[in-house]
């Protein structure tokens, strides 16, 4: 059975494992799946106000590339659209005011 593309965004980064803790990469690709928000919140990580990593479905090795990310600010508030990169990751400085409605497209599903 096929998992649909949303049923996993190990994502806006708001829920996710620390940043710091394991190596990884530095740069975009670095530690999927982490919570990104908890380093970079300003300073030498820079600041993210949305960012994760999405996944395929619950139980995924891995991030999946090329999925388009639209987050939209309540009230009409700001929409920002990104793609993940190839390890799954997505992140903005865009201000967005939350609640921030989620949608994924693309890549199948």
């Amino acid at each position: 059975m096929r998992q649909p593309l949303a049923a996993v965004v190990a994502a806006l980064a708001l829920t996710l494992a620390a940043c710091g803790e394991g190596g990884g990469d530095e740069g975009p690709n670095m530690l999927p799946g982490s919570d990104c928000i908890s380093c970079h919140t300003g300073g030498d990580a820079g600041r993210f106000t949305a960012a994760g990593t999405v996944y395929p479905g619950g139980d995924a090795a891995g991030g999946i590339a090329g999925v388009t990310v639209t987050l939209t600010g309540s009230g009409g508030g700001q929409t920002v659209t990104l793609t993940t990169n190839s390890v799954g990751n997505f992140f903005t400085s865009a201000v967005l005011t939350p609640p921030i409605d989620v949608r994924l497209s693309g890549n199948g599903g």
